[in-house]
């Protein structure tokens, strides 16, 4: 029971006025302040317009239009060697069993 007292009695302690810290104002223009919160923000918006104007620019041939229908080839590419490998691989069973038969 002691150790929960001392818990109790530096709670209090802490949530006393005395020990909370005062916070500044930074002095300086507010503008500048308003510059420096807002500034990685809208970095990060024009970076976001400037690269998705440079993708859409390119139309067919690249942009985010011509990487979903590269992206719809390399799947029908995947998907034909895929059925390549698996008609390898039935003719590769058949040789087995035949060489298991004799």
């Amino acid at each position: 029971m002691p150790k929960l007292r001392t818990l109790a009695v530096s709670v209090l302690a802490l949530m006393t006025p005395a020990v909370l810290l005062a916070q500044e104002r930074a002095p300086g223009n507010p503008l500048t302040a308003a510059l420096f919160t807002w500034a990685p923000i809208l970095l990060i918006v024009a970076l976001w317009i400037f690269f998705m104007r440079g993708l859409g620019l390119r139309g067919g041939k690249g942009g985010y239009r011509g990487y979903m229908v590269s992206s719809q080839e390399r799947l029908d590419s995947i998907d034909q060697n895929l059925a390549r490998i698996a008609t390898q691989l039935e003719r590769l069973t058949e040789v087995l069993e035949r060489s298991e038969r004799r």
